[in-house]
């Protein structure tokens, strides 16, 4: 019985597999020889009727994986992007690496139509996936493809970043293609930058890489961008001598769209060095190449190169045909410069076009004249006299039409050309102004930044007027510290403290924001915590802590659009009388040390601001021993990113920070952090503005 269970399982599973096989067929066939808004659209009507007898994910998936296939080959990045965003919707139904290169194709599908933002947000999804599964090789690819994509977005100091990234772990993986790869693009980001002597430095490096690996298309790339940076330095020997290595290597290979890629770098070349016809001979062969290939885009920068060319020598019209298709293929006229040289190669043109006209008509009515003339003579033989006297007067008004006629064409050249030059005046001047406003406008921004620039640098000085000195936290606190490092020049961080008769206030405060903003708020915060002390005489922290919110809110009612800026804070007071510490924190933990053990108090879950909901802020009367070290911190620390993998510090690893630091001296205890702090985080930018206070209990 059960062995028949069996069977009768594995023939539907069978006949499953087969039925959507043979609809997927089915599917291809309908699609075949539609055009492609229609084939588009039945892959829709497919999908749709998926959705309505709720087939299983994988029958979609197969769907969509069809219309990635056609959209790809059909070149249709519209498609390609919205089958690849249709496709990560199914991620979880994948294995991760099935996952990780859609994302990887649904990024390079939004870089592919310049979208580099959305781009990005894709990558570093794959990114957080090949860090979860701990896939090195995945993750050098990712940082790599966004080190190309911010190269491409002519963002060439972000690219060297993710490049960086991406060669430490292929050179941890020995993985040789990856490391010259990595070093070829970083060549190209210095080159972008006209960085040539280090660009030469990295294309060297990938050069040795290849060779040893007999990696053909590796050296042949190199070679290749090795000759753009020495013609970039205007050498112009050793450009053609690498040129011509590539070329060498790409024939033996068999590549003929980098054939054609080094027939036009070859071809420029020889450009430079108004070498015209060698220059001609090597951009003509590219140009048939790409044509072969069906590589129009590419032919847009070497057909402008042939006009150009072609208009030096003088043969205009060659010239402008040459043009007119470098701009049909380019689809656009926004480029003023190609537009003066369009106009003047027609204005020469139409010039040698009419000039062949009037003399074929002088040609011809020459001929007219001496056909009559010769008549005229035949039939009035016997008046040869008159006859004489006749062709001499048509001689003078055939040489005065004549002369007539070429005062006419003279005048309207010279009208014309006068038209001509007037235009191109006019557009020179029209440049020449822009140029000007761009200047002018230039000059207005660097002014404008080193105002703002001035104004912020201000705005730190009077942050840091109403920051506690040392001296003041000296005289509070016996045995503190603040490490106090702001992201920007101003911070939206702050530490407090006050003292109302035996009892000790004291405060680490973190408001919404960083920079301008953030400092802004952080002014607000601290006013209102002073008033607390000063005008209302608390002590309690959680009463403190419900007062600062009804005064932050009340400023911010002033204003006539809804702010909901506030802020996290840790507070303690210490009685000195009474050795009694009470804590209360919005967001905010505060962390004892004691006996190499690290004691959390938790804060009331809500910031000192808006917030739905809103409770009275939590007091606790925390029991203190002789010893024990206070630490309070905003979040910037923990939230840092960095480490050998570039993960964000958290609070795991600052409580083992806190306990290892501990017993040292509260001076020093600060530098320990700050070093901490700078070798964690490396090469990565500071995520937010940093703020630690820690006390000893005598």
């Amino acid at each position: 019985m059960l062995k028949t269970l069996h069977i009768l399982a594995f023939l539907c599973i069978c006949y499953s597999v087969n039925a959507q096989s043979e609809a997927i067929e089915n599917l291809k066939n309908k699609i075949e020889s539609q055009s492609e808004d229609t084939v588009f659209q039945i892959i829709d009507q497919h999908l749709y009727y998926l959705d309505s007898v709720d087939a299983s994910a994988l029958q979609k998936i197969e769907v969509l994986n069809l219309r990635v296939n056609i959209s790809d080959s059909l070149n249709n990045r519209l498609e390609s992007l919205l089958g690849y965003q249709q496709l990560s919707e199914y991620g979880r139904f994948m294995n991760s690496n099935e996952y990780f290169s859609i994302l990887k194709k649904s990024g390079n599908a939004q870089a592919g139509l310049g979208n580099i933002d959305q781009a990005m947000q894709i990558y570093f999804t794959a990114v957080t996936l090949a860090d979860s599964i701990d896939n090195d090789t995945l993750l050098a690819d990712i940082y790599r493809t966004i080190g190309i994509k911010y190269k491409n977005a002519q963002n060439p100091n972000l690219a060297l970043k993710y490049l960086d990234e991406s060669l430490i772990i292929y050179s941890l993986l020995a993985d040789s293609v990856g490391i010259l790869n990595c070093y070829m693009t970083m060549g190209n980001a210095y080159k972008q930058q006209d960085i040539y002597d280090s660009a030469l430095f990295y294309y060297d490096k990938s050069l040795s890489i290849s060779e040893n690996t007999n990696y053909a298309r590796g050296a042949a790339g190199n070679y290749n961008n090795m000759g753009s940076a020495y013609l970039g330095q205007k050498n112009y020997d050793k450009a053609l001598e690498h040129f011509f290595l590539a070329l060498e290597i790409n024939k033996a290979e068999g590549n003929d769209k980098w054939i054609s890629y080094n027939y036009n770098n070859i071809g420029n070349a020889y450009y430079q060095l108004k070498k015209h016809d060698q220059a001609l001979l090597y951009l003509n062969k590219s140009i048939e190449i790409k044509t072969r290939l069906g590589d129009d885009e590419n032919k847009i920068q070497t057909l402008e190169w042939i006009a150009e060319i072609n208009a030096e020598k003088g043969n205009y019209q060659l010239a402008y045909m040459y043009l007119q298709d470098h701009l049909r293929i380019k689809n656009s006229f926004q480029d003023a410069q190609r537009l003066q040289m369009a106009d003047a190669l027609e204005a020469r043109f139409q010039n040698e076009k009419k000039e062949v006209e009037i003399n074929a008509l002088k040609a011809e009515q020459s001929l007219q004249d001496v056909v009559i003339a010769s008549q005229t003579k035949d039939l009035e033989h016997q008046e040869e006299m008159r006859a004489q006297e006749k062709n001499l007067i048509y001689a003078l008004g055939f040489i005065m039409l004549s002369l007539l006629v070429t005062i006419i064409v003279f005048w309207r050249n010279n009208r014309q050309k006068k038209k001509y030059n007037e235009q191109l005046e006019t557009k020179n001047s029209a440049i020449n102004q822009a140029n000007s406003e761009i200047e002018e406008a230039r000059v207005n921004l660097e002014r404008k930044n080193k105002e703002v620039t001035d104004s912020i640098n201000y705005a730190k000085r009077i942050q840091a007027a109403i920051l506690p000195s040392e001296k003041t936290i000296a005289s509070h606190l016996n045995e503190a510290f603040v490490l106090y490092l702001p992201k920007d020049i101003v911070a939206g961080d702050f530490y407090w403290t006050e003292r109302v008769d035996n009892t000790l206030l004291f405060a680490v405060a973190d408001c919404t924001g960083h920079g301008v903003p953030g400092a802004m708020v952080s002014v607000i915060c601290h006013n209102a915590l002073n008033s607390c002390i000063k005008q209302l005489g608390l002590t309690d922290p959680g009463e403190i802590l419900d007062e600062t919110t009804k005064l932050v809110l009340k400023q911010f009612e002033k204003s006539e659009q809804e702010v909901r800026d506030g802020m996290d804070i840790a507070l303690c007071s210490f009685n000195t009388a009474t050795r009694e510490l009470k804590f209360a924190g919005a967001n905010t933990p505060l962390w004892v040390v004691r006996d190499e053990e690290v004691l959390k108090y938790k804060a009331t879950r809500q910031p000192v601001g808006s917030h739905t909901n809103r409770v009275d802020f939590d007091t606790q009367v925390i029991p203190i021993q002789k010893g024990d070290v206070l630490y309070l911190s905003s979040d910037g620390y923990s939230d840092q990113f960095g480490g050998e993998k570039g993960k964000k510090f958290l609070n795991k690893r600052f409580k083992e920070l806190l306990i290892k630091i501990a017993q040292r001296p509260i001076k020093e205890q600060s530098k320990l952090l700050r070093n901490n702090f700078e070798n964690w985080k490396m090469e990565y930018e500071q995520v937010d503005d940093v703020c630690v206070m820690g006390a000893r209990v005598d």
